[in-house]
């Protein structure tokens, strides 16, 4: 039984999203996958189940500093990568993120049937 709320979309050729893990930061980091949830991050971590950071989700090409901050948390711990879980996306962040699974989507309209209609986006 799967219990995911949002299909996985692949991203392992996107590298515009930065991520600031305890005190780290870690500039293009590695995506296997996103939902509208959260986000499945490859590489070694040392951090812990629980833990909380930001993603910084890049805006800009001419404006390399220019940033949406995205709070997540880590739900899932592996060898080879982590598990995170968006916290609260505001609607500039949820705009971003349902852009991104468009573009990279096998099938786009069945993956924005599942995008919130604006009367239930949060403010």
């Amino acid at each position: 039984m799967n219990k995911r709320k949002f299909r996985r979309i692949p991203l392992t050729s996107f590298k515009d999203i930065d991520l600031l893990l305890n005190n780290k930061h870690y500039q293009n980091i590695q995506i296997k996958d996103l939902s509208l949830s959260g986000l499945y991050i490859e590489g070694l971590f040392t951090d812990k189940l629980g833990d909380e950071c930001e993603l910084l989700l890049k805006t800009s090409e001419e404006q390399p500093n220019t940033y949406l901050k995205l709070p997540c948390k880590i739900i899932r711990v592996k060898t080879k990568g982590i598990a995170l879980e968006f916290s609260y996306p505001n609607q500039d962040c949820l705009v971003y993120l349902e852009t991104l699974i468009l573009y990279h989507a096998e099938d786009p309209f069945a993956a924005a049937t599942e995008f919130p209609d604006e009367s239930t986006k949060k403010p």
